[in-house]
């Protein structure tokens, strides 16, 4: 299973300090003109990009300036910051291989 996405694994960017993501592109595997970007990273360099999140019932929702605030100061600094935890925000997107290839 792992080298079957390997395989399908159209790009990456790894971590690092001054980024404070990482990234991974990988084809769709049902649709060969799909590509699902995946990002993970530091909460103030994620989150701040994002459109949606999903709720406490796995729907998609609205993610506007005031949750975004929400979430980076009131949950991620001032609570999870107090207890010694550094929190990772999680993203993904997905695009046409069209668009995809655009971005190179």
């Amino acid at each position: 299973m792992i080298q079957a996405k390997e395989t399908r694994m159209l790009g990456q960017i790894p971590f690092n300090t001054i980024n404070k993501f990482s990234m991974v592109a990988i084809a769709h595997e049902d649709n060969a003109d799909s590509v699902r970007i995946y990002i993970k990273g530091a909460p103030e360099v994620i989150i701040p990009k994002c459109h949606e999140q999903f709720d406490m019932h796995g729907e998609r929702a609205g993610f506007d300036e005031y949750e975004k605030h929400n979430v980076l100061v009131e949950i991620m600094q001032k609570k999870m910051t107090l207890l010694a935890m550094r929190p990772i925000a999680f993203s993904y997107v997905e695009m046409s291989i069209h668009e995809f290839n655009e971005l190179k």
